[in-house]
């Protein structure tokens, strides 16, 4: 019932003195694409050594259809295929025996598909599969100008990812020092470590606020998701992000920290909360028009294991990532990476697992 409260308010703003769409008389049809030109891992799985080559595959791509419905109503679709090589090193396996064969290109999911609506008082409003700007790096999808392979915060539906269907609200509130974009989400409520699941699964909305103050040349941001993770409706999630990026000249530096608390969601661990915390720290600096160099530490610690569903244990991903951007047109770049991946998974107290590697990978991705 409160759900249903909460969209019917939400779609009768609709009607209330819109505005006249500043993209009324645009259609747009484009895409963005990832090949992997070289993949080679060397390095060790509980000491025992191995070493990979993935090989060159069309590792995603992601087509953009955007037009107008009428002078107040915009429409945005993103369909994705990927292909699953299982290129990365997982725990349990030697470095090169978790690779599949079959790299043809299938249909993933809808990384997007909203109708916007432009309200009063310059507010725009989205509902469909929207994508929350819940992190800077995956939300607002930053990695893809940076690097290949994101980063264990970044593409991890317990911290930096976030995968929703719901509303969007947005206005940038203006004053004379600074700007205040601001966000505002009512969504179904993913449980989290599930990214295709946009689906309800159960009667409570989660909602969500998320602010981008600027000031000069620092921008932050500030999010935090409140709402219950389980089909009973019994169990509350929360999850907070914050941020801050700098710029001068040809000098960036950006940070972001993720967490948050899913109650009781631990098998066979009566009344634990799956608490998962998370970091990454990046310095970018151009050296030319067309080159950029990048240096990224990513941390991300689980109180549990797995990416999907929490199991009794615990995981940290400590990973550093020197690399460089090479821009070859506008939209395209060759991307240069080599990942230096120190993790480690606790199944009990005194049994654990460990992978120890290198990871260069060259690739190339064009937006378009």
């Amino acid at each position: 019932m409160v759900k249903k409260l909460f969209m019917i308010l939400l779609i009768l703003m609709v009607t209330v003195s819109p505005e006249k769409s500043p993209r009324a008389a645009d259609t747009t049809i484009g895409a963005h694409v990832k090949l992997t030109v070289y993949d080679y891992k060397d390095g060790k799985s509980n000491g025992k050594k191995g070493n990979e080559y993935a090989g060159m595959a069309l590792s995603e791509m992601i087509l953009y259809f955007s037009g107008s419905i009428s002078d107040y109503l915009s429409v945005d679709l993103q369909p994705m295929f990927n292909t699953v090589t299982g290129a990365t090193p997982k725990f349990g396996n030697a470095i090169g025996e978790n690779k599949y064969t079959n790299a043809e290109p299938i249909f993933n999911e809808f990384r997007k598909a909203v109708i916007t609506a432009y309200l009063s008082y310059q507010m725009e409003m989205s509902f469909g599969i929207v994508k929350p700007r819940f992190t800077w790096d995956y939300g607002t999808e930053l990695f893809w100008e940076e690097e290949i392979n994101g980063g264990k915060f970044s593409c991890n539906d317990y911290l930096g990812a976030m995968h929703e269907t719901g509303i969007e609200l947005y206005k940038a509130f203006e004053f004379s020092r600074f700007s205040l974009p601001s966000y505002f989400y009512v969504l179904n409520g993913g449980p989290g470590g599930q990214k295709n699941l946009f689906n309800d699964n159960n009667n409570t909305p989660t909602v969500m606020f998320h602010i981008e103050p600027e000031i000069g040349p620092l921008r932050f941001h500030s999010s935090l998701a409140r709402g219950k993770w389980d089909d009973a409706g019994k169990y509350f999630m929360t999850r907070y992000a914050a941020g801050i990026a700098y710029q001068w000249q040809n000098l960036s530096a950006r940070t972001e920290m993720a967490g948050g608390n899913w109650e009781n969601s631990i098998p066979a661990r009566v009344m634990e909360h799956a608490t998962p915390f998370g970091f990454y720290t990046k310095v970018l600096y151009r050296v030319n028009p067309w080159a950029r160099f990048m240096l990224h530490y990513d941390y991300a610690k689980h109180n549990f294991n797995g990416f999907f569903s929490p199991l009794p244990g615990e995981e940290v991903y400590k990973t550093i990532t020197p690399g460089v951007q090479i821009e070859v047109a506008g939209g395209s770049m060759i991307q240069i990476q080599y990942d230096i991946a120190d993790w480690t998974k606790w199944k009990s107290d005194t049994e654990n697992e460990t992978l120890k590697f290198g990871r260069l990978t060259v690739g190339f991705r064009s937006t378009f």
